[in-house]
């Protein structure tokens, strides 16, 4: 697993992700400072607020993956939120699920899942 730095390959190998599961890359400049990156297997990134609220954000697998390296990523990239709210005195990791998979590995790390949610995008600048 790789910290995320936004080099040229882990640029690609991301946007190589979200294509294969149908989605465009976000937006470089939305990505926050702490992120990781299994190429060909999995990335995920975490938003750090002005409160005492954390987001993990951007989670994506590749599915051509083996399924038990997509898993043990998806839990580093889990594991490594988690150090990272404890590093800042975050006290809620709040996730936006799609995923089904996603989700329930989410639950299995203590997230409780509710609602159906919508997210509004504005480009400012």
């Amino acid at each position: 697993m790789q910290a995320w730095v936004g080099t040229a390959d882990q640029v690609d190998a991301l946007r190589e992700m979200f294509v294969a599961r149908g989605s465009s890359l976000p937006d470089l400049e939305m990505l926050p400072a702490h992120g990781w990156i299994e190429p060909k297997v999995a990335a995920g990134f975490m938003y750090l607020t002005d409160s005492r609220l954390g987001i993990v954000e951007h989670i994506v697998t590749h599915p051509d993956a083996p399924s038990d390296a997509r898993h043990h990523a998806l839990d580093l990239i889990i594991g490594n939120a988690h150090l990272v709210a404890a590093d800042h005195n975050i006290k809620w990791l709040v996730a936006w699920l799609k995923d089904e998979g996603i989700a329930a590995r989410a639950q299995r790390h203590g997230m409780r899942l509710g609602g159906e949610w919508r997210c509004g995008v504005k480009e400012l600048v």
